[in-house]
């Protein structure tokens, strides 16, 4: 048996679990923002209420879609890091053409957004638990850490995003991309042998 304190304390000194938590605050965060906002600033630019909805509808299309494949992919390849930087770099293609984009561009964006958002949340999460240090005994404990962080990035992205569209309808979506590139910068300072470990390996460290 082992305490939530000792729990606690073993996880707040492992640098990897604390990049993946950054970069779920980041990705998870603008995520957030971006759904929220993105039907109102379609509607604001002149899109009838169906389309501006429907862009939301067709994002969570794309990633229930992709997120099979992606995750199947990345279990098969076993470069987790690698698929996640792709598909968090997609959603930052995506979020900076909303910057300026209209008509076709939009759905565009969207679909680069959703593909990955199902598979790169599941992947952050399994890249936690597989952090070294982490595997099978601390894995509940490593799963509550990340997901600390994605509440606080979805608590503080909106509502400071949405107060930036004083300033340009299309500026939240920059602060927004900037959350993106912290998820990604996150993602370059993990070890790629921390992507690679099963999540039953047993750890040196607690044998």
């Amino acid at each position: 048996a082992i305490s939530m304190r000792y729990a606690f304390s073993h996880l707040l000194k492992l640098k990897g679990l604390w990049l993946v938590g950054l970069a779920m605050l980041g990705y998870s965060g603008s995520i957030q923002g971006i759904l929220g906002y993105l039907p109102l600033h379609l509607r604001d630019v002149g899109w009838p209420w169906v389309s501006a909805d429907g862009a939301q509808t067709l994002f969570h299309a794309m990633s229930l879609a992709f997120v099979v494949p992606i995750t199947f992919l990345s279990d098969r390849l076993r470069v987790r890091k690698d698929v996640l930087l792709v598909t968090i770099g997609l959603t930052l293609v995506g979020t900076g053409l909303l910057v300026f984009a209209d008509g076709w561009l939009v759905w565009l964006a969207v679909i680069l957004m959703g593909l990955g958002r199902d598979a790169s949340m599941a992947l952050l999460y399994t890249l936690g638990i597989q952090t070294k240090g982490v595997g099978a005994t601390f894995a509940g404990t490593a799963t509550g850490f990340i997901s600390f962080f994605s509440f606080v990035g979805s608590l503080i992205a909106s509502p400071i995003g949405n107060s930036l569209a004083g300033f340009g309808a299309g500026v939240p979506f920059i602060f927004w991309a900037a959350l993106i590139g912290l998820a990604i910068a996150s993602m370059l300072l993990i070890r790629p042998a921390s992507a690679l470990r099963s999540t039953l390996e047993p750890d040196p460290s607690q044998t």
